[in-house]
């Protein structure tokens, strides 16, 4: 079954954010969205380091990699982590 975007809950942009969009290069907008990845990782691995202490540095960005690339190509096994609930939401203390 092909993906349907709810219309209920697509989020628009705000003026002043398509302002400023419209002002930047393609490259530009491509490198924001680069940034943005780089800081999802970052606070990915983090809190997953923070959720499993027992795991090293590797089983972790494995992991996040495995939630970020396709499930099917990277299995979480592969550095041995142990058995989760790998689709818990993220829930980052504040």
């Amino acid at each position: 079954m092909p993906f349907v975007p709810d219309p209920k809950r697509i989020e628009v942009v705000d003026e002043a954010t398509a302002a400023m969009l419209r002002t930047k290069t393609p490259a530009e907008r491509v490198m924001m969205g680069m940034q943005i990845r780089d800081i999802v990782c970052n606070i990915m691995i983090v809190e997953f380091a923070r959720r499993y202490p027992q795991w090293s540095e590797r089983q972790v960005k494995d992991f996040v990699a495995w939630k970020l690339i396709d499930r099917n190509e990277i299995t979480p096994n592969k550095s041995g982590l142990e058995p989760c609930d790998f689709d818990r939401p993220i829930i980052i203390d504040r």
